[in-house]
Order: structure tokens, then C-alpha cells, then sequence
């Protein structure tokens, strides 16, 4: 029996490194706040890849005249300040080289990586299942500007996406 525990410690040890990668976003997705995100106007042919619709965010695109102020380099962190609005949306109110560390009760703030004149959150990507895929894109087609996506947001900036809001109708998978 003693020869076995090495081995059954290496298929322990195995077991736990999968169950760990997908355990940062489950814990997100569970503690973290519920944010509803604006979707940057989206090439309907360039939308969807396998069984995934890839995202773009207002968040992840800076308007120019701040973004010269910032002057951000490949790979450097940078954060986003969200500001709710008067419908409950939240929107780009400042980027940042750290931290904030003191918010407003209606701002949240994402962390993501600048590479190449965008920002990765992380969040960027959404499974469709394929039963649904022409459904939902038809949706996205019509009600473009009433597309959100819900995504959760922890307090050191960390986010996962929840579920996908077209008009009335709510997609989670």
C-alpha cells in the first residue's frame, strides 16, 4: 500500500491544478457584484468565432484625448473606473495606472492589460451554445444598442461575465 501513496499524491496533486483553473472565475462569478456594461458597436461578421460571441467594450477602447494623457506601454495594467448612470448602466468615467482607492458608492473599477490600443478585462468573450447561436445573433442584429452584458466585479477588480441582456430578454449560460 505504501508504494501507492506517491502515485495517488501526483493524481491528487493533478486533480487540484484542474479544478483551480476555472475556480478565479467561479469565485468571481459568486462574490462578485453585479455590473451592467455597454457594448461598443459590434461587426456583426466579425462577432462570432466557434461557439463564443467576442465582446467589445467602451471600457476597452479609451477615447483618444484621454488616452494621450495616459500614455499607457504593451502589458501594463491599467484600471477603469465605472460610473452607474441615471438607468443603471455603467459607463466609462476615467482610466488609471493604480488602484483607486477611493470610490464613489455609484463606481466600481475593473483591472485589465492595454496591448495594442485596447484593454483586456478578461471578459471579452461569452459561450453561445450552438442551439441558440443564430437566434441570439439575429437578436444582437435588431437590438444592437439594447445589448449589455451583466458582469460581476470584485472589489480588487476582477470580473466575470454573468449573462447577456438583449432588450427584455436575458441570455445565461
Amino acid at each position: 500500500m505504501k508504494k501507492y501513496i506517491p502515485f495517488l499524491g501526483m493524481i491528487a496533486l493533478q486533480v487540484l491544478i484542474l479544478a483551480l483553473v476555472p475556480a478565479r472565475t467561479l469565485v468571481t462569478r459568486a462574490v462578485g457584484e453585479e455590473v451592467s456594461l455597454p457594448l461598443a458597436p459590434i461587426d456583426p461578421y466579425d462577432m462570432w468565432s466557434g461557439y463564443y460571441v467576442i465582446l467589445n467594450y467602451d471600457i476597452s477602447r479609451p477615447d483618444l484625448t484621454q488616452w494621450d494623457k495616459l500614455n499607457f506601454e504593451n502589458g501594463q495594467t491599467v484600471w477603469a473606473v465605472v460610473k452607474r448612470d441615471s438607468v443603471g448602466t455603467f459607463r466609462l468615467s476615467r482610466f488609471a495606472k493604480e488602484k483607486q482607492e477611493s470610490l464613489t458608492s455609484n463606481e466600481r473599477q475593473f483591472t485589465g492589460t492595454y496591448r495594442d490600443g485596447s484593454i483586456r478585462y478578461g471578459i471579452e468573450a461569452y459561450f453561445i451554445p450552438e442551439a441558440r447561436r443564430f437566434e441570439i445573433e439575429k437578436e444582437v442584429q435588431k437590438k444592437r444598442e439594447q445589448t449589455r452584458m451583466i458582469v460581476a466585479v470584485t472589489p480588487d477588480g476582477r470580473a466575470a461575465v454573468k449573462r447577456m441582456v438583449i432588450g427584455n430578454k436575458t441570455y445565461e449560460f
